[in-house]
C-alpha cells in the first residue's frame, strides 16, 4: 500500500520540501526528514572501524539500487532549500570534495541496520518524489561477518 506522502508526490508536478517536512527545533531553518534517526555513537559502534578503514570500504563499494524503506539516518535534520534543489534536479551532484566519492549517496549496512552515511538531502528528495529505490554506493559490512 502506498503511503499518503508517496501518493501525493506522484500526483503533483513538484513536491515542496518546505511544506512536506516538519520544522525542527534542533537547528534554525532546518526540517526533520522522514527517516528514523540513530545516535551517531551507536552508528560508529555498529560500524566497528575507524574512518580510514570505512572510507576505504566506501571507495570499493558498488553502486546499487537501494530501497528507501527501512533506511536509518545519522543526522537529525535537512535544509529544505537543499532538498528542494534535488527534487527539482534529481541528477544534481554535490560539489563538495571529500575522502570518498559523493556522486551518489552512501548507505552502510552494519549490525543488520542500513544507515544513510552520506546523502540525507538527496535521499529525502527521492522519497518525497515518491521513489521506492535510489542508486547509492552500498557498503555491506555484515557480509562476511560471523
Amino acid at each position: 500500500m502506498a503511503s499518503p506522502l508517496s501518493s501525493w508526490a506522484r500526483t503533483k508536478a513538484k513536491p515542496q520540501a518546505s511544506v512536506l517536512l516538519r520544522p525542527s527545533d534542533r537547528h534554525e531553518g532546518a526540517v526533520e526528514h522522514p527517516f528514523p534517526v540513530a545516535d551517531r555513537a551507536a552508528y560508529k559502534a555498529a560500524v566497528g572501524m575507524g574512518n580510514g578503514e570505512l572510507n576505504a570500504r566506501i571507495r570499493e563499494a558498488p553502486v546499487a539500487s537501494v530501497p528507501l524503506q527501512g533506511l536509518v539516518a545519522i543526522q537529525h535534520t535537512v535544509q529544505p532549500a537543499r532538498v528542494q534543489e534535488y527534487i527539482d534536479d534529481p541528477l544534481r551532484i554535490p560539489t563538495r570534495r571529500g575522502p570518498v566519492p559523493t556522486d551518489v549517496p552512501i548507505v552502510v549496512k552494519a549490525a543488520g541496520v542500513t544507515y544513510i552515511h552520506d546523502g540525507h538531502h538527496r535521499i529525502t528528495s527521492s522519497l518525497l518524489r515518491g521513489d521506492a529505490n535510489m542508486k547509492a554506493r552500498f557498503v555491506d559490512l555484515d557480509a562476511g561477518r560471523t
